[in-house]
């Protein structure tokens, strides 16, 4: 097979990876969205639940328990951002393997993702502001 055909068969499967790994990114942000709602959701319902069927002595434990369904639905969003990320970072590689054989110009690469950096940015300040307005009505109410 001539060079020439190679680069075509290559760019053909790489771009077929790049859509697929494309449709995955725009799944794994659809679940983040998704786990954002869910989360105001479920914290909203629990207080709801536990306000009107328990007493004032479980204020604690609704606290509590909101806190810790906030903090499981933020590790579950961060670590989707994390994935996210990743493949974000696989998208530009493979793009930029087509762009060298093509002669065009090549994206900078993304930074390797850190678990750190999934858990602490901007998309997750839902979660801070949530717990911050739990600890507030903790202290109000202890």
């Amino acid at each position: 097979m001539p060079d020439d055909q190679a680069a075509k068969t290559s760019d053909e499967i790489d771009w077929k990876i790049v859509d697929q790994l494309h449709d995955a990114t725009l799944k794994i942000s659809n679940d983040c969205f998704e786990y954002k709602k869910l989360c105001v959701a479920v914290v909203a319902g629990v207080i709801a639940l536990m306000v009107r069927f328990g007493s004032a002595d479980n204020l604690q434990f609704v606290f509590a328990v909101c806190g810790l369904v906030c903090l499981g639905f933020w590790f579950a969003d961060a670590t989707a951002y994390f994935y996210q990320r990743s493949l974000r970072r696989t998208m530009t590689s493979k793009l930029n393997k087509i762009a060298e054989r093509n002669g065009a110009e090549t994206e900078a690469s993304l930074e390797a993702p850190t678990m750190w950096a999934a858990i602490f940015n901007r998309s997750m300040a839902l979660y801070s502001v949530l717990l911050a307005v739990i600890f507030v009505l903790w202290l109000t109410f202890r």
